[in-house]
């Protein structure tokens, strides 16, 4: 009986960290689209383009990974300017 309960009580923790991991990988993809449309926005719309215009440009910057909307950002000047630096490739932190 202590066997079932034993493998009772792990399978309730993984579930929750599962929980955990899925919400955390939800809020990452969220910023990630969030910050593609910062910088279409900020760095690349134009007054009076139109919607279909800036959809596309959302659109090919939500294409691109996270790593390059941030350097694109970066060097668009649109982060502060006391964010740490990261050593080697933002992608693979090599």
């Amino acid at each position: 009986m202590k066997n079932l309960e034993k493998q009772i009580e792990m399978a309730e923790r993984l579930a929750v960290v599962t929980q955990q991991v899925g919400f955390t990988l939800w809020q990452l993809q969220e910023l990630e689209g969030v910050s593609a449309q910062y910088f279409v926005l900020l760095a690349q719309a134009t007054k009076g383009m139109g919607l279909d215009a800036g959809n596309a440009l959302e659109a090919k910057a939500k294409k691109r990974t996270f790593g390059a909307t941030f350097q694109e950002m970066k060097k668009a000047a649109l982060l502060p300017n006391d964010l740490p630096e990261v050593d080697g490739d933002i992608e693979t932190g090599v």
